[in-house]
């Protein structure tokens, strides 16, 4: 999970990222810096209607805000009917 992580960060960063992108998956994320998308009552964007560099500066703000791996699988691991959102409470 490391090692597929920060090969999505580091093609991110680098602009190497390809298709596909998490479209369709009804994601709201906050509008990277400079975008010129709409914007919603919560602050938010729809990521689908990022152009493709603005999807990968998101999916570096996004990778940088998850916990560490090891904390992750050391939570689901006391946790295994958890969903991801319970980490923060």
């Amino acid at each position: 999970m490391d090692l597929l992580v920060s090969l999505a960060y580091v093609a991110a960063a680098e602009g190497a990222l390809e298709e596909p992108f998490p479209c369709g998956m009804g994601l709201h994320v906050p509008v990277p810096q400079g975008s010129t998308v709409i914007v919603d009552d919560n602050g938010l964007c729809n990521f689908d209607a990022l152009p493709d560099q603005e999807m990968c500066k998101m999916i570096i703000t996004l990778l940088e805000r998850l916990p560490p791996i090891a904390a992750m699988k050391q939570f689901l691991l006391k946790n295994p009917t958890a969903r991801s959102q319970d980490m923060d409470s």
